[in-house]
């Protein structure tokens, strides 16, 4: 497999610091008071570059979900399962840290779950779902490894069905609801998703 060409690699840098920086800036201004002037000053690439790289502020909202989810998300999933929790502590964990998430950055989670499970096209779903869907697959075969998981359903129904859980979720925890009273939400939700999961006795 041939390398990337050194413009290709010096695009790649480009974005990763444009996206690194909305991370930064949608946390610390959120998403409504960050401007793309902002974020081209402090990526220092000219706002002509940026806008050839993001056409608006709503196209770095699916980026942004991509990065949270692969390098935060994702990274601390898999360090924690590393300590041998229970299924449940560790499907517990998945939610503690979504929560700290919408905590973290509110409006942007709005945005993002406005632009993407509501507005967005599927292949924008699809691509976070994807993401989502590989933590519960990890997260089910580790429980069916422990004897915690029911194994009469596939995998792959039941991975499903947890993403589904998710998206109601996120996408409720806006329209009903402030990130700081998710917590109740979460606990009921995963009495009923582990009531579910458990092999029949």
């Amino acid at each position: 497999m041939s390398q990337p060409s050194l413009r290709e690699r010096n695009k790649q840098k480009v974005t990763q610091r444009i996206v690194e920086v909305t991370i930064e800036l949608f946390k610390t201004k959120g998403y409504r008071e960050t401007t793309m002037d902002e974020i081209a000053e402090q990526a220092e690439i000219s706002r002509k570059t940026l806008f050839n790289y993001f056409p608006s502020k709503e196209s770095l909202l699916l980026p942004w979900g991509q990065e949270i989810l692969d390098n935060h998300l994702q990274a601390k999933f898999i360090d924690y399962m590393r300590t041998e929790p229970t299924t449940a502590q560790l499907l517990h964990f998945i939610y503690q840290s979504i929560s700290e998430l919408l905590r973290d950055f509110p409006d942007v989670a709005q945005a993002f779950a406005r632009d993407s499970f509501i507005s967005g096209s599927a292949s924008q779903r699809a691509t976070i779902m994807t993401g989502v869907e590989d933590i519960y697959l990890r997260l089910l075969r580790y429980g069916q490894a422990r004897g915690e998981v029911r194994s009469d359903i596939p995998l792959e129904y039941m991975t499903r069905y947890l993403g589904a859980f998710l998206s109601v979720f996120f996408l409720h925890t806006f329209e009903a609801m402030s990130p700081e009273n998710a917590s109740q939400e979460i606990e009921q939700m995963l009495t009923l998703i582990q009531t579910g999961l458990s092999p029949a006795k």
